[in-house]
């Protein structure tokens, strides 16, 4: 078994929401908003971010309806609301933020606040699915029990699970015992499984009983589903601010799998997502990809797709 200061919202973010449409599938997502200061190539930005963010517009630019559990700020309300996203959380005083220095696609992350803990009652949401990612200790573990027990498909990345900061507020990851009874699809990069298992062997979640293990090794992205191995690689490019891309990706497959049911074009529209953010070369939030450029670059990995078995 594993066990595992106010920031400048910017232009307008064009998510071709389609308003008029009948939302049918709502998915609550369990995380934080912060403020990010992230440094590309020397320059700096203080930017909205965190999964709370790049998550909920992600699924509202595919058509799904969002509750969010996480603190929010006047700021980023005006975001979310004008987004659709309805917020469950509680007002923030003060957001939780991160230094991140990006460079040649590798980032080096900084806590400067803390989080505020996401509360839940048990029984109280009714979604069909799950996205918990927390940034940095902010959900218990019971409040993940109780989520896991409300939701029929539960979407993981770990990350917040099993970061550690120093005295100076510098990140890392440390080994951890995380539950993942009731987990159906988990995100991992290769610095998270060896966390959460002790090695870089992903088919020990797909032992542990988690249906789709999503894998990220730099532009290489598995996925271990059903006794069968998926393949894709993203193009070649410059990379610049990677901040929130395992966000919009985890978002797209958990988004594509509630309404399409299709796993193979969930894979590809998880895919497509983060290559349509990258392709953006923006900051922050502002790599929130429109459901169209999701669409296009989604239709690309479907004829790229390689399989092999487990």
């Amino acid at each position: 078994m594993v066990r595992l200061p106010s920031a400048n919202c910017g232009t307008a973010i064009n998510l071709n929401l389609h308003n008029g449409d009948a939302l049918q599938m709502r998915v609550a997502i369990f995380t934080s908003c912060t403020t990010d200061e992230i440094t590309v190539d020397g320059k700096t930005q203080t930017v909205p971010g965190g999964p709370g963010l790049y998550s909920s517009l992600t699924a509202r630019a595919l058509g799904l309806d969002v509750d969010l559990y996480a603190g929010v700020d006047g700021n980023i309300r005006t975001i979310l609301g004008d987004a659709g996203v309805v917020m469950m959380g509680e007002d923030a005083k003060t957001l939780p933020m991160f230094s991140l220095d990006v460079s040649n696609g590798t980032r080096k992350i900084r806590l400067v606040n803390s989080c505020q803990q996401v509360r839940y009652t048990p029984g109280t949401s009714s979604v069909d699915a799950a996205i918990v990612t927390p940034v940095y200790d902010e959900i218990a573990p019971e409040t993940f029990e109780a989520v896991k027990s409300d939701a029929g498909f539960v979407f993981l990345d770990p990350q917040g699970f099993l970061r550690r900061a120093d005295g100076q507020g510098a990140i890392s990851l440390a080994r951890t015992d995380v539950s993942v009874d009731g987990v159906s699809a988990i995100k991992v990069d290769d610095d998270e499984l060896a966390a959460l298992t002790g090695g870089d062997d992903a088919t020990l979640l797909s032992g542990a009983g988690i249906d789709h293990v999503l894998h990220t090794a730099g532009k290489n992205i598995r996925m271990l589903s059903g006794g069968r191995r998926y393949m894709l690689a993203l193009p070649n490019r410059k990379i610049g601010d990677t901040t929130g891309v395992g966000d919009i990706f985890s978002a797209a497959f958990c988004c594509t799998m509630l309404k399409e049911k299709d796993l193979l074009w969930a894979f590809c529209f998880a895919c497509g997502a983060a290559n349509a953010a990258l392709d953006t070369h923006k900051t922050g939030i502002q790599k929130v990809p429109s459901r169209r450029k999701i669409e296009t670059s989604a239709a690309y990995f479907y004829n790229t797709v390689e399989f092999g078995s487990i």
